[in-house]
């Protein structure tokens, strides 16, 4: 018995050497599975950051060939921005650059906002940009870029080979520290049609631009060696005199209007004064505008959607913010305003985009824009307008402006205030005047630091009404009326000015005999500019307008009894120069 009682002895001490005890095996269990599962964990961990990291640098090398492939080859724009836009899109997505937090103290201003250039098709130019570093840290090359914009990586319609990349025109030259300004000079190549194109630059830092430093460049583009049609050296002859009777007396043949209030047909006495022939005679420069400027035009308001196409490729913004790119000429976009929700619309063939910004419709090379639901059932239907369409809510108004957006003398041969009957220097008065009423609302905006309207459309975002102001037709217009195109070109540039300052030219269509003082219609304070004058050429007649400025009747008759335009200017705007102002 004490032997097999020391055998059991000895089993049992080797089994709890080799094989724990029922309590201290299932402990032991579990501590190896959570063993290998922390050891699974960790690798797996590895594992992943490993992936990750193959992932982006992979990325990050397909982006750079592909930006490199861009710069070295001339691959057409709608497939750069294509590549570049998928690049940006997997920068965001894989987190290549840092989060916009990081350029929150990154902020700019430039010295000018808009600037306006003027380049001959397939010629060069040099471009100056000058930014004022406005926040809290240095600007240095390589960290903080000039690029296209709005949106990012925008592949520029006016790139030279001198840029260095396609959307990057220049570097800094070193670094700017805050409050230090900088001038950035790069090339500009005109594309080889005609118009008016927009170009956006801005700085850029960690793929998010710099706050407040996009610049808008509004770029015409004119045929080289291009001249205005000439005007005839010779001048229409009026209708001979009448042979005098047989008593003696002078018969005087009496003139026939030919403004638009007036039925032109029949005119016979429109001729063209031979000695002011274009602006460049008798006018001294007043160079007050840099370059001509950009004019908005209320069309008219509506809270019905409409429909719009253009002639050429364009685009759609929401602001700054690019829907639809390269759209084909032709294709017909909807645009819609919801109230309740504050949401813009735009619908193409195949899907709708929705925007809490105001719509911006953007022909390419100044193309012309089409409104297919304005001006139904009348004829003509003048629903064709040169350059870029806004579709935009105004609150006081609660409805949408569609406004018209393009450059200045553009603008004038678009008016409907006279018709292709009307001598040339006539043409020249109306055209002088219209440009220089539109230049000193444009300047009253400017003046209060409004960026988009005068002070009397303010709340509705534009310069000038088409229908209360003076009355614009756009595109359909201008080919009408040839007349007053060829008397924008010759007065390029042309305004009335007072004590060189741009002023306010009121006209109507016919006085009494005399015009009227500017406080005797309207009051407060006097414009010395606005006096009353005599008219005898509207002797016999009943007013017709307000009566304040010029007499277009009495303006015509004047042209036609030899007055040059600069002089009949001069003679209804007391005490004024006719200077060029840009």
């Amino acid at each position: 018995m004490k032997i097999k009682q020391k055998q059991r002895k000895k089993m049992s001490l080797a089994f709890s050497h080799t094989h724990p005890h029922v309590l201290g095996w299932k402990s032991y269990r579990l501590l190896r599975k959570k063993a290998m599962e922390q050891e699974l964990s960790w690798s797996g961990l590895v594992i992943s950051l490993s992936i990750a990291f193959f992932i982006v640098a992979g990325c990050a090398t397909v982006l750079h060939t592909i930006e490199q492939s861009l710069n070295a080859s001339n691959a057409p724009r709608y497939n750069q921005e294509h590549y570049l836009q998928a690049g940006a899109l997997a920068r965001s997505v894989f987190g290549v650059h840092a989060v916009a937090a990081a350029t929150a103290e990154y902020k700019a201003a430039p010295v000018k906002e808009t600037e306006y250039v003027t380049i001959n098709t397939g010629k060069e130019i040099t471009k100056e940009i000058t930014f004022k570093n406005t926040g809290s840290l240095s600007w240095k090359p390589g960290v903080v870029t000039f690029e296209t914009g709005p949106f990012l990586k925008t592949v520029s319609q006016v790139k030279t080979a001198a840029w260095k990349k396609v959307y990057e025109p220049a570097a800094l030259p070193k670094e700017i520290k805050p409050g230090q300004s900088v001038t950035l000079s790069f090339k500009m190549k005109a594309p080889p049609l005609e118009g008016t194109i927009q170009e956006n630059f801005q700085l850029v830092a960690n793929a998010h631009p710099l706050t407040g430093s996009l610049v808008r460049v509004f770029v015409t583009i004119e045929k080289a060696n291009a001249v205005s049609a000439p005007v005839p050296s010779t001048p229409v002859s009026p209708t001979p005199a009448a042979a005098p009777a047989a008593t003696g007396a002078t018969v005087v043949p009496q003139p026939k209007l030919c403004i638009a209030t007036v039925d032109a047909t029949n005119v016979s006495n429109c001729n063209t004064n031979p000695n002011e022939n274009n602006a460049g005679n008798g006018i001294s420069s007043n160079m007050l505008l840099s370059g001509q400027p950009t004019i908005r035009v209320g069309l008219f308001s509506t809270l019905a959607a409409q429909r719009i196409t253009a002639n050429t490729i364009f685009s759609v913004y929401g602001g700054n913010q690019l829907l639809a790119s390269s759209l084909p000429a032709g294709t017909v976009v909807t645009l819609g305003y919801n109230q309740s929700n504050g949401q813009y619309s735009v619908s193409l063939p195949l899907v709708t985009q929705q925007t809490a910004s105001p719509l911006r419709v953007v022909p390419a090379f100044g193309g012309i824009v089409t409104l297919l639901d304005y001006r139904n059932g009348q004829s003509p239907q003048d629903n064709r307008f040169r350059n870029i369409v806004e579709y935009r809510y105004t609150v006081p108004a609660k409805t949408v402006w569609l406004i018209n957006e393009l450059p200045l003398d553009d603008y004038i041969k678009g008016l409907a205030e006279t018709t292709n009957a009307s001598p040339v220097e006539f043409q020249k008065v109306m055209a002088t005047i219209a440009r220089t009423y539109a230049l000193y609302h444009y300047l009253r905006g400017v003046q209060f630091g409004l960026v988009d309207a005068s002070t009397k459309h303010s709340a509705d975002h534009f310069h000038i009404d088409s229908v209360y102001d003076q009355v614009y037709r756009g595109y359909n217009s201008e080919l009408r009326l040839t007349g007053l195109t060829q008397a924008v070109e010759a007065t390029r540039g042309v305004a009335v000015t007072y004590n060189n300052q741009i002023v306010i030219t009121p006209y109507f269509s016919n006085s009494d005999g005399r015009t009227r003082d500017w406080t005797e219609v309207w009051g407060g304070a006097a414009m010395a500019w606005l006096k009353s004058v005599l008219v005898p050429e509207d002797n016999g007649k009943t007013l017709f307008g307000h009566g304040v400025g010029l007499s277009a009747r009495g303006a015509l008759l004047m042209v036609n009894n030899g007055k040059g335009w600069q002089e009949v200017l001069k003679y209804f705007y007391t005490g004024t120069q006719v200077q060029k102002v840009y």
